[in-house]
């Protein structure tokens, strides 16, 4: 495996140019304003729809269970639906959260406590939920194969396949292991719900057939269903033994896991956190950021970088850069990668990253690849310059609202609560975005 760090095409310094246009998202259908935080959003493959989780209680008429939901908006249409209501009065009893829509946007996936969305919900924890947007049909995905409810711990986060057949989480239930449960007060494990068969299969696998011994996280699933990738510390799920927190992905067709975060040595290695990691759509590309610096030759910023490992190839490249290619001086996260590899978009409160860096606040970028170019994509919608608030919209520097991407990577999703960054926000509160990337 090599490792790169790679200046393809410097960008002159100088003035900031003019950020994209950001479009809110977080809108009732007339045009005005949420009163409540969004965030968490997920966007199709085409762009045309997104979804994300908000407090607010006036995106739609009549939301009066004063709870988080989860809303689809249509951009072509400018319509926005709270789609999910509960059997009994249609005002679900617990919060919604993690929306993530397939890339045909005909199916949404969430977590709730809510007892009230499906027949015989008895276990009183936290499930993961898939609706069919244009039926309205719920079912719960966290069932054992055998159709059982989860027991003994809660389920939570979603991903789809870009068919809504696979549905990926994460549990600590019991029930849902092949086996004994070796991790049981440790932690979670990762799973895959396949909707055709009706079967739940264990992802974080260890070399006993069991779960790992320590926990386990979904990160994401290809589009065509085949490749997982789930963080884990768990220290059994490879031959080595290696005592890290790493990424990994698991081949589902061949029963294969592959670690995916190693040193420029090809020595195992630890990233920052167990959400911090995500795989593109095809599968080939997995990005993380870790504050280790032998990942790649040349990393002396001892700060928390973007990396991209080819699948493939091996090559690992970081890419939390200028287009100079200086390092950026404080902490970058939350990466997604395009298919392909070209873009990747993450937030980081680095001011070294692109000219006139001035606010003190974390901020969006992307770099493209091909370009060897990193642009900030938040910016004020009158003068392209620093963006009044937090780009990932938690309101302090370092979290973890996660932004989305499209599968071709021209177009982003991220929460902030960043007042200028389109014209009348005056909710002070965070808001829902989506802006060009000019990469894709």
């Amino acid at each position: 495996m090599c490792g790169l760090l790679l200046v393809t095409s410097p960008q002159a310094a100088g003035a900031a140019p003019a950020g994209p246009a950001a479009e809110r998202i977080s809108v009732t259908g007339a045009g005005a304003e949420g009163d409540g935080i969004s965030g968490w959003p997920s966007v199709s493959a085409d762009g045309r729809y997104v979804a994300f989780e908000s407090e607010a209680a006036n995106l739609v008429p009549g939301d009066v269970n004063g709870t988080t939901d989860v809303f689809v908006h249509d951009r072509l249409l400018g319509t926005t639906v709270r789609p999910v209501t509960s059997l009994a009065t249609g005002h679900p009893q617990d919060g919604l959260y993690g929306a993530a829509i397939s890339a045909d946007g005909r199916y949404l996936s969430f977590t709730s406590w809510a007892p009230d969305l499906v027949p015989g919900d008895t276990n009183n924890t936290s499930d993961v939920f898939l609706l069919e947007l244009a039926t309205g049909a719920i079912e719960r995905i966290n069932l054992t194969s055998g159709g059982a409810e989860a027991t003994g711990g809660i389920s939570w986060g979603s991903d789809l396949s870009a068919d809504g057949r696979f549905v990926t989480f994460t549990s600590r239930a019991g029930n849902l292991l092949p086996g004994r449960d070796k991790n049981h007060t440790r932690g979670a494990d990762a799973f895959v719900r396949d909707r055709l068969t009706g079967t739940t299969t264990l992802v974080s696998v260890a070399q006993d057939g069991l779960n790992g011994h320590w926990p386990s996280y979904d990160r994401g699933i290809s589009a065509d269903g085949r490749y997982v990738a789930f963080t884990s510390s768990a220290t059994d799920l490879l031959p080595d033994g290696a005592q890290v927190i790493g990424l990994y992905v698991r081949d589902l067709q061949t029963g294969t896991t592959t670690r995916e975060t190693l040193s420029s040595a090809g020595d195992p290695a630890s990233i920052a956190g167990l959400h911090t990691a995500t795989l593109s759509r095809d599968g080939r590309y997995v990005t993380f950021d870790t504050a280790r610096n032998d990942v790649v030759p040349g990393d002396a910023n001892n700060a928390r970088d973007i990396f991209v490992r080819d699948r493939i190839t091996g090559e690992v490249e970081l890419v939390s850069l200028a287009g100079d290619g200086t390092q950026a001086d404080g902490d970058s996260w939350a990466p997604r990668v395009s298919d392909g590899g070209r873009c990747v978009v993450f937030v980081s409160d680095a001011t070294t990253l692109v000219p006139a860096d001035t606010n003190g606040r974390s901020d969006l970028f992307v770099r493209d690849r091909d370009s060897g170019t990193t642009a900030r994509l938040t910016a004020d919608h009158t003068t392209g310059g620093d963006p009044d608030g937090d780009s990932d919209g938690d309101g302090r520097n370092g979290g973890t609202n996660p932004v989305a991407l499209r599968p071709d990577g021209s177009e982003t999703a991220f929460p902030s609560d960043a007042a200028n960054l389109v014209p009348a926000d005056t909710n002070a509160t965070t808001d829902v975005f989506v802006s060009d990337t000019g990469c894709g």
